[in-house]
């Protein structure tokens, strides 16, 4: 984690701190008694919860664990964790949920502005940190929840175009390969059926910058076999839209 990361990640508690937790909050009986289910997350500091313990609450929550005030005194310590990768790909979109659920940008300016600040951090994170992650195209798991909550798209993207880390543009390329069909054909592949196209984002791969940035990595990085097959296929598929839109 970045240390701009974990300044958003501090920034989250001390404004959530004004929520404290209730041992008595509601769980459907399906689950356990509250005692029992309750009691669990309170055996110990919210800072020192981790995600097995938080797990089965993350993805209940708002449904059949808890409500809004909930919601909120645990945020910190969930976005803390998947900050720090430490929390799987479908918990992650599934938590993120719960910001629309809860109508997040009708929040008080203050918990809105913690939140927008949080994830613009994430997002710069996961963009250009060569995390510890096992398989490269995790930045995929985590782009979805980002785009579908963040508030203000052409900031991410300036955030993309500016960042001149090789991770950035290998994330890019992770991207258009595995999803060229929802990006250009609204034809969602691997992630959530109901996730629309973006046509934002679409006309930004479209552009100059986008298409330079990719031609520029595939001679700087001629003897990765296997990543300049991908940026081939992607100049290509670049290429091909672009000529689409000529009249």
């Amino acid at each position: 984690m970045t240390a701009e990361l974990r300044l958003a990640v501090e920034r989250l508690y001390e404004v959530f701190s004004v929520y404290p937790g209730d041992i008595n909050m509601c769980v459907s009986p399906l689950k356990g008694t509250p005692e029992e289910m309750n009691g669990l997350l309170f055996s110990k500091p919210l800072r020192d919860l981790t995600n097995n313990d938080l797990s089965l609450f993350s993805t209940s929550l708002l449904y059949t664990w808890g409500m809004e005030p909930d919601l909120k005194h645990f945020l910190p310590r969930i976005l803390e964790l998947t900050g720090e990768l430490d929390c799987p790909a479908f918990e992650v979109e599934v938590f993120f949920i719960k910001f629309e659920i809860a109508k997040w940008l009708t929040w008080p300016t203050e918990e809105r502005e913690a939140i927008t600040h949080y994830l613009l951090c994430l997002w710069k994170n996961i963009l250009e940190e060569p995390v510890p992650i096992s398989r490269d195209d995790f930045f995929l798991e985590y782009f979805i929840p980002i785009v579908k909550i963040y508030p203000d798209l052409p900031q991410l993207l300036a955030t993309w175009e500016k960042a001149s880390s090789p991770v950035a543009t290998k994330r890019l390329t992770a991207l258009i390969y595995q999803e060229f069909s929802w990006l250009f054909k609204g034809e969602m592949k691997c992630f959530d059926k109901q996730i629309k196209p973006v046509p934002e984002l679409s006309e930004w791969l479209r552009s100059d910058a986008v298409l330079e940035r990719f031609t520029t990595a595939f001679f700087t990085h001629a003897d990765d076999e296997a990543y300049t097959e991908n940026l081939s296929f992607v100049v290509r598929t670049l290429e091909y839209e672009r000529s689409k839109q000529q009249p």
